[in-house]
């Protein structure tokens, strides 16, 4: 209930339990234009938020923990329009965070988080509200309530289709038996699926980032009509070119950040490495290990492992790379391409991460087929061999970031909220003309 004192509400629900960056920017961009409701979450907070008296009942170890997570819940917008629904067992669930992988006392509370935002904006529904935004996963039961009311609805469905996913994971196994066990836990379940299906269907409009991650869906079947795409943006705030060279004698860095999991293409990362042959190189993966991929990537003795590295501090990683190596098979939108673009590092990749339309002009020839071995071998030789050409990508990456700059695409991600339910007016209206009855004479 709002404050006669609050600001007036917008039409635009947002929905998003857990801390999905795209739908933060899309409430950022949607409250400076006036148009945005509510943001409903299990816990984030406004620009003018202050430390609750409920944090100190944590021992200091996991207080630290939890305002370190807090740190990523801050959004650009007022506290008030924030709906908070799960505050307690999100912060437990924040203490307990160690991995890619949840106990089951963790996906108990990620179920109860998801449930308990969903049902939390089901009852605030406002009369003005035209859209809702809900993220894949967590969605259903809001879309069915807007269903009933009337209400556009728009998914936020932040990678692959699942049954596009789940051919290409099953190709890999057999491709990479060794990472079979960081692969089995990316498969999705048939019930989960079927769940994810059901939002699929339901959902008037579906939020994609690129062509590639658009065409997932519409192989499988999904109405092209539906699939809204906008790509998303990098901080540029954190992510900058190098103040100063690097000098002296040093090894060639082939540098990948990521998950350590063959979804992402780490094993042809390897091979494409290895066959390039490049004297006196190495090649750097940074990011937490699915399984015991760190294990067998680092049989090789120029291979070097490290450990999840928090967002804010990859910048200066960046700084040391030659060149930023991403393969991977399935992704929505992957950010750290950008990121490498925005530190100052050529970038090789895939159009499975970054889509079709990304790289152009003279980087079209780093957007590679992820699993096409000898030609990224090829393209890290030519990097190695020619300075020059390094320092060209360099800079034209640094230049495209620019296009790509979060403050450039909030307002982006806003827009196409406000064009949806633009279109269900447009066509709310032409119904009712439709449907009026004859004038009297």
């Amino acid at each position: 209930m709002q404050n006669l004192s609050d600001p007036p509400a917008g039409s635009v629900m947002i929905v998003n339990p857990g801390v999905q960056p795209e739908l933060q920017r899309m409430a950022e961009g949607l409250e400076r234009t006036g148009d945005l409701q509510s943001y409903v979450t299990a816990f984030s907070v406004g620009r003018d938020w202050t430390l609750p008296k409920w944090a100190v009942m944590f021992p200091n170890k996991i207080e630290n923990k939890i305002m370190k997570q807090v740190s990523r819940r801050i959004l650009d917008i007022p506290d008030v329009r924030i709906d908070r629904t799960s505050i307690i067992s999100e912060a437990a669930f924040m203490a307990l965070h160690k991995g890619n992988r949840f106990s089951g006392l963790q996906n108990f509370l990620l179920t109860f988080r998801n449930l308990d935002s969903q049902r939390s904006a089901s009852r605030n529904v406002l009369e003005s509200t035209q859209v809702i935004v809900g993220r894949s996963t967590s969605a259903m039961t809001i879309f069915r309530a807007a269903k009933e009311l009337g209400v556009t609805t728009l998914l936020d469905y932040p990678i692959a289709h699942h049954n596009w996913s789940n051919r290409q994971i099953q190709r890999e196994i057999q491709s990479f038996p060794e990472f079979q066990e960081s692969l089995s836990s990316e498969i999705i379940s048939p019930e989960n699926c079927t769940a994810l299906d059901q939002e699929l269907s339901t959902a008037d409009h579906i939020l994609a980032f690129n062509d590639f991650h658009a065409q997932t869906f519409i192989e499988m079947g999904v109405d092209p009509s539906k699939i809204m795409v906008q790509h998303l943006g990098v901080d540029l705030e954190v992510f900058h070119p190098p103040t100063s060279p690097r000098v002296g004698e040093r090894p060639f860095r082939v540098l990948f950040v990521g998950q350590l999991t063959q979804r992402k293409g780490i094993g042809y990362a390897l091979r494409a490495f290895q066959a390039a042959n490049i004297e006196n190189s190495e090649l750097i993966f940074v990011g937490r290990s699915i399984g015991r991929s760190a294990d067998i990537l680092s049989q090789d003795p120029r291979v070097q492992c490290i450990p999840h590295v928090d967002r804010r501090d990859l910048t200066s990683l960046y700084h040391t790379a030659d060149v930023f190596l991403f393969p991977s098979i399935v992704e929505g939108f992957a950010q750290t391409p950008l990121e490498a673009m925005a530190s100052g590092v050529p970038v090789l990749t895939s159009a499975n991460a970054v889509g079709n339309s990304l790289l152009t002009e003279d980087y079209a020839n780093f957007l590679v087929d992820p699993r096409d071995v000898p030609r990224i071998s090829e393209l890290l030789r030519q990097l190695h061999q020619n300075p020059g050409l390094r320092q060209k990508l360099a800079v034209k990456g640094m230049h495209l970031a620019q296009a790509f700059d979060n403050r450039k695409v909030s307002p982006l991600l806003a827009r196409v909220a406000l064009s949806v339910g633009s279109q269900q007016k447009r066509r709310v209206s032409a119904n009712r003309t439709t449907q009026s009855p004859p004038a009297k004479s």
